[in-house]
């Protein structure tokens, strides 16, 4: 929360006015939408002030109505409950887990294997030595469009400079240890790409 600056007279708002949303963080004031950390106040419903008024000061507390905790754990519970229960087999992947990347003229690699572990992974490194490639690899490698990263808008950008075409092969764990599926992408400087699903295109 944020302290009005000198004087400034606090903004007043009604019972529509306040409404938090705490999946999203997102709480709307009157027309205006700010930012609000919702993860400070775990399991706490905002609502305004019982008289039907409440004024947000820099030192003053929003008011939380806990009674709204119990609701929105039930709900969480009931959700938890009505996924399937997916156990990680004897090798401790799950399935859709990635198994293997493999990369060739991809941005800052000429050729790239690698097996990522079952559980957390971690890329570390200097500047300039790969961690954004292999990223964005894993991206576009399973579908990604060029424009959600943020980087070049055109799969063309990412083949190795100097080099013509390029590919980004990904392997999945599948629903058992010995079933892997590959994902293969190749693609060029002209823009264009070519997908292989388990060596057969589609």
């Amino acid at each position: 929360m944020r302290a009005l600056a000198g004087g400034a007279k606090p903004k007043r708002f009604t019972d529509r006015a306040i409404h938090a949303h705490l999946f999203t963080g997102v709480s709307k004031w009157g027309s205006d939408s700010q930012q609000f950390n919702t993860a400070t106040f775990p399991a706490l419903a905002l609502s305004p002030s019982k008289t039907g008024d409440s004024r947000f000061l820099g030192a003053s507390i929003l008011h939380f109505d806990t009674r709204n905790a119990a609701t929105i754990e039930s709900t969480m519970a009931e959700r938890r409950s009505k996924r399937p229960k997916i156990t990680r087999g004897e090798d401790d992947y799950l399935p859709g887990n990635i198994t293997e990347i493999e990369l060739h003229n991809f941005m800052t690699f000429n050729d790239l294997k690698c097996k990522p572990g079952s559980r957390l992974n971690l890329v570390i490194g200097p500047n300039g030595s790969g961690k954004s490639s292999l990223v964005c690899a894993i991206a576009l490698g399973l579908g990604g469009d060029p424009q959600l990263l943020g980087r070049a808008s055109s799969i063309g950008a990412y083949v190795k400079r100097g080099e013509e075409s390029g590919y980004i092969k990904i392997s999945l764990r599948g629903d058992t240890e010995e079933e892997q599926i590959t994902i293969m992408r190749k693609i060029d400087t002209r823009n264009k790409s070519e997908w292989l699903f388990n060596g057969n295109h589609f």
